[in-house]
């Protein structure tokens, strides 16, 4: 098209009523825009997404900090390790995985706000890779128990944790990919659901909640390979 004739202009300046051409009256969605979307801003509740579920839950959350010692041949070396747990008691009760506490000789528990605590190993058990820790608090935001059972593959999950040891109350959002996966893990078969949820090291032990807000898992396991992504499972 030679844009500088007057016949090529006309032809660009003029418009094609594509609306008479289809199936449906859309003259009731002009101008409609403002209405049909109603984001509210920060001083309303309304707002799409899920943050107000995870106002409640975050504190729900904690970081874990683990140091310990091993040993080469004659030589013995600190260690130190991190992971996630999640409180279940107000008392001050926190389940994690048990390989992010084992072999660990001193445990600390860093809450929400900042606030660590010394915490006592009350349990552990290697088969289900669940421990038990306590600290001396109270009045804490405990988790409300959900039921895993009742969970369908395209159910919102919800994950929190200590990602790298370094992001404390981090969230990330997937859905549940697929239920009732045998992983090996320590070399024992555990039964677990997966999910699409961004997991990281220092993740393990922390919580996975419905779009409710409950409780529905310990993150346990991610399959790391360069062709996987995506590929994590709770207990």
């Amino acid at each position: 098209i030679n844009l500088n004739s007057e016949e090529s202009a006309e032809k660009l300046n003029s418009s094609v009523d594509v609306t008479s051409e289809l199936p449906v009256d859309v003259s009731e969605y002009e101008n409609t825009t403002e209405e049909k979307v109603n984001f509210v801003t920060s001083q309303g509740d309304e707002r799409l997404g899920l943050a107000s579920v995870v106002s409640k839950i975050q504190s729900s959350v904690v970081a874990i900090n683990v140091t310990g010692t091993a040993s080469y041949y004659y030589y013995t070396y600190p260690t130190e390790g991190s992971g996630s747990g999640v409180i279940v008691s107000e008392s001050g009760y926190i389940v994690t995985n048990n390989h992010v506490v084992s072999g660990g000789n001193n445990i600390t528990v860093f809450l929400a706000d900042g606030t660590s605590y010394p915490a006592k190993l009350v349990a552990s058990d290697s088969v289900t890779d669940i421990a038990v820790l306590k600290i001396e608090a109270k009045d804490l935001n405990a988790a409300v128990m959900g039921d895993s059972s009742t969970l369908r593959v395209g159910d919102f999950a919800l994950a929190i944790g200590n990602p790298l040891g370094e992001y404390q109350g981090s969230v990330t959002l997937g859905i549940v990919s697929a239920l009732n996966r045998e992983i090996q893990l320590n070399n024992e078969t555990h039964t677990m659901f997966q999910v699409d949820a961004a997991i990281s090291p220092g993740n393990s032990g922390g919580g996975m909640f419905d779009s409710n807000g409950m409780l529905i898992g310990i993150v346990t396991a991610k399959t790391v390979s360069e062709d996987v992504e995506g590929l994590g499972f709770v207990l």
